[in-house]
């Protein structure tokens, strides 16, 4: 059965995008904090027709590509246990990977004088702080971890092993949500929910009961690192300030670009390669860091003169499409998005597994990329795939070990 799972998961995001943020924009100029300097007293007409064009050219090239078989010389049967093992040589691969996930949680935790980042003050500026660089790319193997971990069990036949397996995916969530990081708890919890509604174990009242739940812990966690010094209004400033931000600031732009300043003609996405890359490494190829190299939400907060405490400003895709290449940008872009997407769903429906677990994790990071800006997006991926590399060169290894010891 031919399922669109990436594709939904887009759709439900660009609404929230969208109409949510028509709303937000009413919540943002009605409550308190607009003596904050968030106010956005802007045109929306020209923003909506952006963005229906950008859905309009993601919707195009998705369904255009549906006709097309992505061939691959690898099967569905293809299974991702090594030669000669059983299954539980699984577990010390999750093992790895879950230390290496933890060792990267211990050194943001170090980063903050030993705090754990959830409970601390105004973890917002810390989590700047930190956003990148080696601890950041451990955390997030703790993502991978708790997704693999779910997969695994659900595959194990022993008893043990299930709840071995199932033990690390819970402490890996735990450690993702002390960490402070809404965005990579939701994440796997997102691929965990996908993947029981595709299996219809529960009823989809309680899948959307368990969603409720995440998103409820995603605005306290998003309270606890504002801190609780502003006493109850914070309830009202943490809400409106998080409901959907990225259509505001994207209308917003408009009256900066091209008006104020010209087209950044890929600047940003230059960028996003520019600031992954260690100042070490830049220096033995002779590259000097540059006070220009700033995520695309830290060049909206300077553009808009903003100096509240924290990251940058949320925008999404559609934002830095738009400040580097205009209108062309925002439907070539999409139009690219689309047909990304499209691969990723036809992964998921031809594999199952390991595979389809690395697939999710991946295509969610896409489908929501119009929350995020690339940089983030692409790190996030990058992460991923350094985990994948680690949990397969366990699985190899193992193997070969096993392959010298002789059978009784």
């Amino acid at each position: 059965m031919r399922r669109r799972t990436i594709f939904s998961i887009f759709i439900i995001f660009y609404l929230y995008f969208l109409l949510g943020g028509l709303l937000s924009y009413r919540l943002a100029n009605y409550f308190w904090f607009i003596n904050y300097d968030f106010n956005y007293q802007v045109s929306f007409l020209m923003p909506i027709l952006y963005a229906l064009a950008a859905l309009a050219a993601f919707l195009l090239a998705y369904f255009t590509f549906e006709k097309i078989k992505f061939k691959s010389g690898l099967t569905n049967n293809e299974t991702t246990k090594p030669v000669g093992s059983s299954e539980d040589r699984y577990i010390p691969a999750l093992l790895a990977l879950f230390g290496v996930g933890a060792a990267g949680f211990l050194l943001m935790m170090s980063q903050y004088g030993g705090k754990i980042p959830l409970l601390s003050e105004h973890a917002d500026d810390f989590r700047t702080r930190i956003s990148s660089g080696l601890p950041q790319i451990l955390y997030f193997q703790l993502v991978l971890t708790a997704v693999l971990g779910y997969f695994r069990a659900g595959r194990s036949r022993e008893r043990k092993q299930r709840y071995l397996m199932a033990g690390i995916t819970v402490i890996s969530l735990c450690l993702i949500l002390m960490g402070g990081s809404r965005s990579m708890f939701l994440t796997p919890v997102l691929v965990i929910l996908i993947d029981v509604w595709r299996k219809k174990v529960i009823k989809t009242g309680y899948l959307v009961m368990a969603g409720t739940a995440a998103v409820i812990i995603w605005f306290a966690v998003g309270i606890l690192r504002m801190g609780v010094e502003l006493g109850p209004e914070i309830f009202l400033l943490r809400f409106a300030a998080d409901f959907a931000p990225e259509f505001r600031e994207f209308a917003k732009l408009l009256a900066y670009i091209p008006d104020k300043i010209g087209y950044l003609n890929g600047q940003m996405f230059t960028n996003t390669f520019y600031i992954m890359i260690p100042g070490g490494v830049l220096d033995l190829v002779g590259v000097a860091k540059s006070v220009d190299w700033v995520p695309f939400g830290e060049f909206l907060k300077n553009l808009f003169g903003y100096e509240f405490a924290g990251g940058g400003l949320r925008a999404g895709l559609i934002a830095e499409f738009y400040a580097n290449f205009g209108p062309w940008g925002i439907i070539g872009g999409f139009y690219f998005l689309g047909i990304i997407i499209r691969f990723f769903d036809s992964r998921i429906n031809r594999f199952s597994g390991d595979k389809s677990a690395l697939y999710l994790l991946i295509g969610i990071s896409l489908a929501s990329s119009t929350l995020f800006t690339l940089d983030a997006v692409i790190y996030k991926i990058a992460a991923f795939i350094f985990g994948w590399i680690i949990y397969k060169a366990v699985l190899f290894a193992i193997s070969e070990i096993s392959l010298t010891i002789p059978q009784n």
